[in-house]
């Protein structure tokens, strides 16, 4: 199934940036600080073949749950989503900022939805920070 599940429609755009390119981040140490700019060997699949797969950007959003304790899903393919895109690469976290008794455990993600599981925990109008690659 497509689209939003579980979601208001405002969503919170917190860092949406490509990780390649000219301008871009490729290398970040721990600290935050840049390591290497322009490096897109790891963007090879496979590595060390120099066929690139494609600028990866980082989007970290908030958005607002609308029920509790229901399944939850993020369409990168809904054109009016603050952040879009055509690949999932990978989900890296999803986390309540609101109540930190409520988390929602990863579901079985596709090509372009971030889904998150049902858990008792999670009321209405919680945010949650969802951090994933995607291009």
């Amino acid at each position: 199934m497509s689209g939003n599940l579980n979601l208001e429609s405002e969503q919170t755009v917190i860092l949406n940036i490509p990780l390649a390119g000219v301008g871009g981040a490729t290398l970040v140490s721990s600290a935050g600080a840049l390591i290497s700019a322009g490096d897109t060997d790891w963007l090879q699949s496979p590595m060390g073949s120099n066929a690139a797969s494609g600028t990866v950007s980082i989007g970290i959003i908030e958005v607002k749950l609308t029920a509790s304790n229901t399944a939850t899903q993020y369409d990168l393919a809904l054109a009016t989503n603050a952040i879009t895109g055509t690949e999932l690469v990978a989900v890296l976290d999803g986390h309540n900022v609101t109540t930190a008794a409520g988390r929602m455990a990863q579901g079985d993600h596709t090509t372009t939805l971030i889904k998150f599981a049902a858990d008792a925990g999670v009321v209405a109008n919680d945010l949650f920070r969802i951090t994933f690659l995607y291009r």
